[in-house]
């Protein structure tokens, strides 16, 4: 809500919508901590990069917790990370 004022969410839907982008850009913030740790050291991960990693881990665990299917999580995790060169 950067730049705007301050104000009560209208119902509990849009409390919820909040609620859930506030977290999810604590857990984002947090796990971008952690993550160059795990990465590789042949690409060094600059903090911009963690985020966006950080991201897409925080909405795959989402996804798998909100399914009950950890298949759904990995399926994000794949879709982002684009096309895999077969071999």
């Amino acid at each position: 809500m950067s730049g705007e004022e301050h104000r009560a969410p209208e119902n509990t839907r849009e409390f919820l919508a909040l609620w859930n982008d506030a977290v999810e850009e604590h857990l984002v913030s947090e796990l971008a901590q952690s993550l160059p740790g795990l990465v590789p050291d042949e690409r060094p991960v600059n903090a911009a990069r963690a985020a966006g990693l950080a991201r897409h881990v925080v909405r795959a665990l989402r996804l798998a917790a909100l399914s009950g299917d950890a298949a759904a999580g990995v399926r994000h995790l794949a879709d982002a990370g684009g096309p895999r060169d077969p071999k």
